[in-house]
């Protein structure tokens, strides 16, 4: 996707040539050649890599046979809508700075393609206009071209500080502007997440416990919204816990969800099947649910973790739930004897996580019998 932006700033350095009456066939073209044989190295270097380490066939796998897939079963134009939507609520103020931004870049555009003689070579407007379409390109790639995740929206944010920073009205303020500028400030102050009372009463924690599990889920747990792969860290070092005692191994445990995958760092053991999260596999690709589940059940796991928030199940039954440490079924959630995992039995739970004991008699006779 960067090739989108990267082609908008060559595109503008051209014009630029051209509206100064400077451009030189010639020069455009080795200008071309030294991007194109500069991609071509970085590229081969990639496909060295993927190739020395196995990957290279996999790679080629998903590009052309999975990625097409992957593109519709995440929704269409209404869920990319709702994402953009939701990221500039939730990340305000800062998601808002677009709303100065884009006309600020057009604007930046169109006196950069004034006539020659209004624009002077030191004016500063060549280079406004190349960080202008970097802004635009990359913003219209993320919103509209890009799968629309939060992380993906973001990166425009980075570009758009930086021209709004050269903005003349912002580095040579007015008393208005400085005014406007103090107010944004303050309100940013107050509503990031780290000046809350909550994770201001960490900060001694920080400092004298460190990264523990309990920091972690101070700073992270009660949002006002469910995050995807949020996970419960004292919680999953309870499960981390349970599967030291039990000698887990390489290729013996299947985290089931993305909130549980960090069970493979922390107890420094490799996944039962090429699929690291199943759960989102088997839901972004509706039409390989029996390969992905012949490959995981291939791996013979002994063990498989499970995340029932992820799994549809209230955060508020969780919490009430006062059963949460026992190895028993959650209450106020159905049963599903017919699909694996949830078919196994519980051996260990921590709040949130069960641990199932998958026995080879008791795994699915059909690798359609799966769900998440």
């Amino acid at each position: 996707y960067v090739i989108i932006p990267a082609a908008a700033c060559w595109l503008g350095g051209m014009i630029i040539a051209l509206r100064r009456g400077v451009f030189r066939a010639s020069t455009a073209t080795c200008d071309a050649a030294g991007l194109l044989i500069g991609g071509l190295i970085a590229g081969g270097a990639g496909c060295w890599w993927l190739s020395a380490t196995g990957s290279w066939a996999p790679f080629w796998e998903i590009v052309l046979h999975w990625s097409g897939e992957y593109r519709t079963s995440v929704g269409g134009w209404g869920l990319r809508l709702a994402t953009n939507l939701s990221y500039y609520v939730y990340y305000a103020p800062w998601s808002l700075l677009a709303l100065v931004a884009v006309p600020l870049a057009v604007r930046n555009c169109i006196d950069a393609l004034a006539p020659p003689a209004k624009v002077s070579p030191d004016s500063g407007a060549a280079g406004r206009l190349l960080l202008s379409l970097l802004y635009l390109a990359w913003l219209v790639q993320a919103s509209l071209i890009q799968l629309s995740h939060e992380y993906v929206l973001a990166v425009p944010l980075m570009i758009g500080l930086a021209l709004l920073v050269a903005w003349d009205r912002v580095a040579r303020p007015s008393p208005g502007m400085q005014g406007a500028l103090a107010l944004f400030v303050l309100v940013a102050l107050a509503v990031h997440p780290l000046a809350r009372p909550r994770a201001l009463a960490a900060w001694p924690l920080c400092a004298s416990a460190g990264s523990t599990p309990e920091v972690k889920d101070r700073l992270s747990t009660g949002a006002k919204r469910s995050v995807m792969g949020e996970a419960h860290w004292q919680d999953l070092a309870k499960v981390a816990d349970f599967l030291r005692s039990q000698n887990i191994h390489d290729g013996e445990l299947a985290c089931w969800d993305d909130s549980s995958q960090a069970l493979y760092t922390q107890l420094h053991i490799s996944p039962s099947s090429r699929f690291v999260h199943v759960a989102n596999w088997l839901v972004f690709f509706p039409s390989r649910r029996q390969e992905i589940m012949h490959d995981v059940l291939a791996g013979r796991p002994r063990f498989v973790v499970t995340d029932v928030q992820m799994a549809g199940y209230s955060a508020f039954l969780a919490r009430d739930d006062h059963q949460r440490d026992e190895a028993v079924w959650p209450d106020g959630m159905p049963p599903r004897p017919d699909q694996f995992p949830w078919n196994q039995p519980i051996v260990f739970r921590a709040g949130r996580y069960l641990v199932f004991a998958v026995g080879d008699e008791s795994l699915p006779a059909s690798s359609t019998e799966a769900s998440r």
